[in-house]
């Protein structure tokens, strides 16, 4: 419950944002961790005449979800916030269900060659020794690397290079500026993205299963790391 409150919190802005200037209505389902008979919420689903998922859960998650709207007739497109992994999308969904599925892809190395700075590398191997040390088990969930410290990574960096933590400098250092991360090196374009100006964020690439591929959007799907927003310049 106190994730379900956060989330509508969180989602509040935007989902007001999106239903006022474009007409977009969000309606948010939530289910307890372990789920795995998702029919339930897709009828809740198909009652509200909903067009598109976008789920945030699991692969697994999504690949049930694919599995069972597809044989209560329900062919709607699914897009979500983790990797598409394809051996479990067609071991669980069925190739026929999992086709046009879109998602993330917060791996660098498998889309574009990258170099990471040793310090990071060694950063890195520290955070899993210590990590087997504190829990005595090994870290076998590298996805903060790709995603949440990668963010701090290339904040510090900022800060470091022009000497301040005062956000107007460091949002105009971090458009067109060049930093270092866990995921290598990037260099932060500065555009604008769905009219919001872009600051900093992590290298990502969005995806579609078509027969037995996964398809990028883009020809040059990482060519700058532009993927959050300056929510404050978007509030104003």
């Amino acid at each position: 419950m106190d994730d379900r409150r956060n989330a509508e919190s969180a989602f509040k802005t935007v989902d007001t944002q999106l239903e006022k200037e474009f007409g977009i209505k969000s309606l948010r389902i939530y289910y307890p961790a372990g789920t795995t008979n998702f029919t339930p919420y897709l009828i809740k689903m198909r009652e509200e005449g909903a067009q598109v998922l976008d789920i945030g859960g699991t692969v697994l998650e999504v690949a049930l979800v694919a599995k069972q709207r597809w044989e209560m007739g329900y062919k709607v497109p699914i897009v979500h916030s983790s990797d598409n992994l394809l051996d479990i999308f067609f071991q669980v969904a069925g190739k026929d269900a999992a086709q046009g599925i879109m998602g993330n892809r917060n791996n660098p190395t498998e889309l574009k060659k990258v170099t990471v700075a040793p310090k990071y590398l060694d950063m890195t191997q520290r955070i899993v020794d210590r990590f087997q040390k504190k829990y005595n088990k090994p870290l076998d969930n590298y996805g903060v690397f790709s995603m949440s410290i990668t963010h701090l990574s290339q904040y510090l960096e900022c800060a470091q290079s022009i000497g301040s933590t005062d956000p107007d400098a460091m949002m105009k250092s971090f458009k067109g500026g060049t930093f270092d991360s866990f995921l290598g090196r990037f260099t932060f374009s500065g555009t604008k993205t769905y009219g919001a100006p872009v600051v900093f964020g992590y290298p990502c690439a969005m995806g579609e299963v078509q027969g037995d591929k996964e398809v990028y959007l883009g020809e040059y799907p990482l060519m700058d790391a532009d993927m959050w927003y300056d929510y404050w310049d978007t509030k104003k």
